[in-house]
């Protein structure tokens, strides 16, 4: 039903494209909430071959696709609204950054909403502050991480990108939703 769609490149890295085939399907063998259909497609522009690419579905909030909560129109409920946000390296307009415990600046832009109002801003900041000492603790007993993401959902997407090898997990095109 959607029209929101992506066409990836993947002819620079050789087997790119099966092992993101693979991965997609891995991930969806495996439960995980959401995973973009993905298709290998030829394109074809004006009578001009141009290649082999991956056409799958943008990933946006949809009831289908990433279903979150609309945020209240005051902050008086700030715990009850959803959001989209993306882990990049990527220097865009829309973006958060987080001082990690790690000594790195982590990159985060935020899909959903679409623009933040100030409050919004402080809120998210300050929530994947609290994520990253929950995580960034000397103490490898604690468990004040688990207060702030889902173990299962986690276990998950730790076992396939590992077993893809995706060098970009937890780092880079990391998505995070509530």
């Amino acid at each position: 039903e959607s029209k929101h769609f992506v066409l990836l490149s993947e002819a620079a890295v050789p087997f790119a494209m099966i092992s993101t085939i693979l991965g997609f399907e891995l991930s969806r063998r495996v439960g995980m909430d959401y995973t973009p259909e993905v298709k290998p497609v030829e394109l074809v522009l004006n009578n001009d071959y141009q290649g082999l690419y991956l056409l799958t579905e943008q990933i946006r909030v949809e009831p289908n696709r990433i279903n979150v909560k609309s945020w209240p129109r005051h902050n008086d409920w700030i715990d009850r609204g959803g959001w989209l946000l993306e882990i990049d390296g990527w220097n865009t307009y829309q973006r958060l950054t987080v001082n990690s415990r790690m000594g790195i600046n982590i990159s985060v832009e935020y899909h959903f909403p679409k623009t933040l109002k100030a409050w919004q801003r402080e809120y998210i900041n300050q929530l994947l502050a609290r994520v990253d000492s929950a995580i960034c603790v000397s103490d490898t007993m604690s468990v004040e991480w688990e207060k702030f993401v889902d173990i299962d959902a986690v276990a998950k997407f730790y076992l396939v990108n590992e077993l893809m090898d995706n060098c970009e997990a937890f780092s880079g095109s990391c998505w995070l939703s509530r």
